[in-house]
């Protein structure tokens, strides 16, 4: 993976095709590039938000959408990093990181991004947001989805 500095944004390049962008650490950034984030001492922490996009028949996702989600956050809203997965099934998702106070407060801000995404991007006239949620996940290696000898589930083999 290469990171390029692209003005105060950068972005995420994986063989030469751009995946993602995210901003720049606030505590790292120039004091004008603190200002637009604003304070960060109330934020308890960064969620990451999974808003999945209601494709219309035969729908592709804009190449452009995971940019222009970025582009359009308003001062104050802490979102850090927007990604598309344009191939997930059954609709695409962007993946959006928050900083926020509360699980709540972060689904909240990444839905009201989706929409105001939808309102104004023409190659998104025809999409829906069917929710923008914390994803669920099990710790690879635990659970019924790993394998039979994980530490939730010892091995019966000693040594001797």
């Amino acid at each position: 993976m290469i990171f390029t500095i692209i003005a105060r944004e950068s972005a995420l390049v994986e063989s030469g095709k751009r995946v993602g962008l995210f901003r720049p650490c606030p505590q790292r950034a120039s004091r004008q590039t603190r200002l637009l984030h604003g304070p960060i001492a109330n934020l308890n922490g960064m969620y990451l938000i999974h808003a999945q996009l209601k494709a219309p028949p035969g729908g592709d996702l804009p190449s452009d959408a995971a940019r222009r989600a970025l582009a359009l956050t308003r001062p104050g809203e802490r979102i850090e990093h927007v990604t598309a997965h344009p191939h997930t099934v059954p609709d695409p998702i962007l993946g959006i990181f928050v900083m926020a106070e509360s699980l709540f407060d972060a689904e909240a801000l990444a839905a009201a991004l989706c929409h105001r995404l939808l309102d104004t991007h023409t190659g998104l006239a025809d999409w829906g947001l069917r929710r923008a949620e914390a994803p669920l996940s099990v710790p690879l290696g635990h659970g019924p989805l790993g394998p039979p000898e994980s530490s939730s589930h010892p091995s019966d083999l000693r040594r001797e």
